[in-house]
């Protein structure tokens, strides 16, 4: 059902305005309000309260920016905001504004969907294209991977053979401490500084978070040979 086949009978009644009444013309088949300009605006929004008993006012607006650079703007309205729009709002009656507010709802939901549709086909990935390649001979297991030409090197890949190489390591840590120092008497500070609790520069956590002298710190890393392969270079090909 078009807006202008329900609103037809309103422009008669004198509802909607004339061509002398605001300068803004009616036509029924579009449903449209047409400025002196010759602009449309068309119907938005049907508000949702009366404005008089029976009556509900609905609104005809342009698009945003729809009047830049209209010579007769001035005579229209007085906005001077460059991107202000005409909008035009009329009483009709509630019968007439209920059927238009469902039509604007099915408007608004066909375009919803017709968004949507738009919006999955354009996530169709596109057909890859053909890539030129170029072959590599492969190299050997023990080969360093510092030594092939950055230009070539492939940090990604070289990532995940690491982390597939690595899910076997296993590193044990022992400490081997020499005896506690005796500790130093609790109602006596260290110093001034400490009395006074300063704060600390790097050097002193550091010495204070220090081991003891003498402590011996042993690290032993285990894994299998995929790893070795990775990390250990051949023997006639040092690594810097």
């Amino acid at each position: 059902m078009w807006l202008g086949s329900i609103s037809a009978p309103l422009s008669q009644q004198g509802v909607l305005p004339q061509p002398s009444r605001q300068a803004m013309a009616w036509h029924p088949s579009t449903g449209h309000l047409q400025c002196m300009d010759g602009r449309e605006l068309v119907l938005t929004t049907v508000r949702k309260n009366q404005a008089a008993p029976g009556f509900t006012c609905i609104i005809f607006c342009r698009p945003v920016g729809g009047c830049e650079a209209c010579p007769t703007r001035l005579a229209c309205f007085s906005s001077t905001r460059p991107r202000a729009s005409r909008h035009m709002e009329v009483c009709v009656p509630t019968p007439i504004a209920s059927l238009l507010c469902d039509l604007l709802k099915t408007q608004r939901t066909a375009r919803r969907q017709a968004r949507r549709t738009s919006q999955t086909v354009r996530r169709t990935p596109p057909a890859p294209r053909p890539r030129p390649s170029f072959p590599i001979a492969a190299l050997p297991p023990s080969f360093p991977l510092l030594a092939v030409l950055p230009a070539l090197f492939l940090p990604a890949v070289a990532r995940q053979l690491l982390r597939a190489a690595a899910s076997t390591l296993t590193v044990a840590i022992a400490v081997l401490a020499p005896p506690p120092t005796p500790p130093r008497p609790v109602l006596i500070a260290r110093s001034v500084a400490d009395k006074q609790h300063r704060r600390k520069t790097w050097r002193q956590h550091c010495e204070r978070y220090a081991l003891e002298p003498g402590t011996r710190v042993s690290i032993e890393l285990a894994a299998g040979d995929a790893l070795r392969s990775l990390l250990q270079p051949r023997q006639d090909v040092p690594m810097k």
